[in-house]
């Protein structure tokens, strides 16, 4: 019965913890894309072939599929990012407590961590003040802070 029981939470933060992802990978494109179209006067489409760039190279901004291919590659990421934060949940009781500080902590790391990620795949941009400030942000405020304030209360629906 026991197994049984730890199966279903675990399938319960996993569900969580993707939804949460996703939400918060809808949140960061809604700041992003109003930046890039709004100061920046990109096309919308512009952010997905960027991040389809991570995987194909410099070919995706040629390629007319690579702005889905990014947007599909931008939430699968979300979600997997999600799902960790909703599996360090049961373990670490401090990000129920303190979620502003715990979703702006984790918020740092995936934003710390994607740069990497970008920098070992030779597509890291330089970094200016501004570009710093809005990744930040993105990350902080409009990603990781959503998925800390919503990972926990859908957890708790679904079980």
């Amino acid at each position: 019965m026991q197994a049984s029981g730890a199966r279903s939470s675990s399938r319960a933060a996993l569900i969580s913890g993707v939804t949460a992802g996703l939400i918060g990978g809808v949140t960061i494109d809604a700041f992003l894309i109003a930046l890039r179209t709004g100061i920046e006067h990109q096309p919308v489409l512009s952010l997905w072939t960027y991040i389809a760039s991570a995987a194909l190279g410099t070919n995706a901004f040629s390629m007319p599929a690579a702005p889905l291919l990014g947007f599909l590659m931008h939430f699968a990421i979300s979600a997997g990012w999600g799902a960790g934060y909703a599996y360090l949940l049961p373990q670490t009781p401090q990000l129920l407590r303190h979620p502003l500080i715990s979703g702006s902590v984790y918020g740092l790391i995936v934003y710390i961590m994607m740069q990497l990620l970008l920098l070992a795949n030779g597509m890291a941009q330089p970094i200016n003040q501004l570009t710093l400030a809005i990744g930040l942000i993105a990350h902080i405020v409009f990603f990781g802070i959503p998925v800390a304030l919503i990972a926990p209360r859908l957890t708790q629906r679904v079980i």
